[in-house]
């Protein structure tokens, strides 16, 4: 069983990069009519009015750095419990074991860019997200060590 230390480390590792690539996101986000002339030189037309989808366009690219936060959240649990799970198994350091959970997840997000020839902007915008997410997880292993969470709650509960 995974100790909550190591997801509460994921979280916040999460909410790091999540916040990080969510503002750099931002910045780079083309606007709305810029996406609906990409459509036109496409050739794909669209059943709908295009002011309408001009609004949906505009609210979906204001939302895109929520989603991005929600999302990293998401995946600090998950792989706060895969850094859990490697730092039983193995006798390596907690901030080692830290920087290989954070490196797998930098591998699943940046991997399927390269090998589907996707965009770079995108590929280098998953490599920063998952070695940030990797980062920040292994510097909170040093700062607060999971493995001594169940430890620091009750010596604060008896501060009380």
């Amino acid at each position: 069983m995974v100790e909550s230390g190591y997801i509460r480390n994921g979280v916040v590792a999460g909410a790091v990069s999540g916040l990080v690539t969510a503002t750099y996101t931002y910045l780079t986000l083309p606007s709305a009519e810029e996406v609906i002339d990409a459509l036109r030189n496409q050739s794909i037309t669209v059943p709908m009015p295009e002011d309408v989808l001009e609004s949906y366009i505009g609210i979906s690219l204001m939302l895109s750095g929520l989603f991005i936060v929600i999302f990293m959240l998401v995946i600090g649990v998950l792989f706060g419990a895969v850094h859990g799970y490697i730092d039983k198994r193995s006798k390596l350091p907690t901030y080692l074991t830290a920087l290989v959970s954070g490196f797998i997840f930098t591998a699943l997000v940046t991997l399927p860019n390269i090998a589907l020839s996707g965009s770079p902007s995108k590929t280098v915008s998953n490599f920063a997200m998952g070695i940030i997410y990797a980062i920040a997880l292994a510097i909170l292993a040093i700062l607060w060590d999971p493995k001594k969470y169940r430890e620091d709650i009750y010596t604060s509960a008896n501060q009380y």
